[in-house]
This record gives C-alpha cells, structure tokens and sequence, in this order.
C-alpha cells in the first residue's frame, strides 16, 4: 500500500475463511491464538516454582509446548496486548462460511450476515477490500466500484497508521486465490 492506503482484489475459493491481512510490517506474526497469559502470579515462572530465564517483551514456551507472553517492564499494556502486533483482520465466510468479520489486533469489531459472508467452494469469485488511511475498511465482490460495496467499517478509535502490507491466508482449510492485485486506493464509497 502507498501512503497508508490501497486496494487489494483477487478471486478465491474456498469451504470458509478467505483471510485478508492488513499491517503495518512484514511478516507472519499472527500466533495470539497460540499465545496465553500464565495463571501464575510471577511472569517468567513455571509451574514448578523456576524461572525460564525470558527476558521481558518476549515470548517463551511453556511446559505444555504453548507460549507465554511477557510484556517489556514499565510497560501499560497487558501482556495479551503485547503479543499481537497491530493489524486488521478480515474474514470472508467466517464462523463456518456463515458471515464477514473484521477484527483489530485480534479483536472482533465487527460481524455481519449477508452479501459476500458466503464463499464458493466450487467456482473463484472476485473479491476486494479497500483501506484508507482515515481507518475505513470497505469490502465489495466483483470490480471495486461505487456500485460493488457490500460492507463498510469506520475504526472508531482510530486507524493503525502506516498499513502497508496486505496478507492473504487462512484458518482451518485450504484456501486458493488467484489474480491478485493491489491497486491503489478505489474511491468506492
């Protein structure tokens, strides 16, 4: 994306979860799922009383195999909060192809039935999601075009500056995309 803004389209198909990343940095640090808080009283402190020698804003895996997150010292943010970089998530067929989703650094913001909640699993349709750089999210099937919106979210507490990447993805079964462009921002709304 140039300047914070753009517009990604391509065709998928898929069962559920056609995913559309939106971030600020490269990469593929989405793990928050994986990731939990230690019901233990002292971060960095194992079940068995010792320490495993993290260092704080880190992660570290725990006895069981899953992580824990530690957040930097002097630090205001919950140690979930730390573990998510800043990011918009939206989910075409969410919740068994049932609905579109829009999350904010993890957090479900919205949910909503209707046009474009469903995907095909037999036949690619066209999808598009347009970011600006004001927080708005607007996602339409088709070409974008004024005419081809079928949901938009505003970020009320205010957008994740500089989004300049986009990820396409999945949760729980295969996904497959094809024509993948990213244009610059549409003026569809």
């Amino acid at each position: 994306f140039n300047k914070g803004s753009g517009c990604v389209c391509f065709e998928a198909k898929a069962d559920n979860d056609v995913t559309i990343i939106l971030k600020p940095l490269p990469g593929t640090k989405r793990v928050q799922p994986l990731q939990h808080v230690s019901s233990i009283g002292n971060p960095g402190q194992l079940p068995n009383g010792s320490a495993h020698g993290s260092a704080p804003g880190t992660t570290a895996p725990t006895p069981r195999g899953s992580f824990e997150q530690h957040a930097p010292p002097g630090s205001n943010a919950s140690p979930m909060s730390a573990a998510v970089e800043p990011n918009y998530t939206i989910i075409l067929g969410s919740h068994r192809n049932s609905c579109l989703k829009v999350e904010k650094n993890g957090v479900t913001r919205a949910m909503v039935q209707g046009p474009g909640s469903r995907i095909s699993s037999r036949t690619f349709s066209r999808f598009w999601v347009n970011y600006s750089s004001a927080g708005v999210i607007t996602v339409g099937a088709g070409e974008p075009s004024p005419s081809s919106p079928f949901y938009q979210w505003t970020d009320p507490e205010g957008p994740i500056p500089d989004i300049q990447h986009v990820g396409l993805s999945s949760w729980d079964s295969y996904v497959s995309y094809r024509c993948i462009q990213v244009l610059p921002p549409c003026r569809c709304v």
